[in-house]
């Protein structure tokens, strides 16, 4: 998980983005950034979040931008397996389960 002290580096989570919606075409550097911030904060707001609060506040400016719902549900899952700390906790978990077995 991509948190340093419970903070989601911007420039790692604009990476994850701009890898993410370069198909897009119609998303340029000032809306990554802006979309970078926006979630940043909202993570460090709520550091429980779910891919499904990372759809939801992405899939307003996304699909307003011309993406795809796929596109937008792959960015979502892109983000959420690398920045929330819900996914760290299941892959803790499924690594204790593993170790048991």
């Amino acid at each position: 998980i991509e948190r340093m002290a419970g903070v989601v580096s911007l420039v790692k989570l604009s990476n994850v983005l701009k890898n993410k919606l370069d198909d897009c075409g119609l998303i340029d550097d000032d809306f990554i950034a802006y979309l970078s911030e926006m979630l940043s904060e909202s993570l460090q707001e709520n550091p429980n979040s779910t891919n499904e609060d990372v759809h939801e506040q992405l899939y307003p400016f996304l699909e307003s931008s011309g993406c795809s719902d796929e596109l937008i549900k792959e960015t979502s899952e892109a983000i959420s397996s690398k920045f929330l700390i819900s996914n760290e906790k299941k892959n803790d978990k499924n690594n204790n389960n593993n170790n048991n077995n």
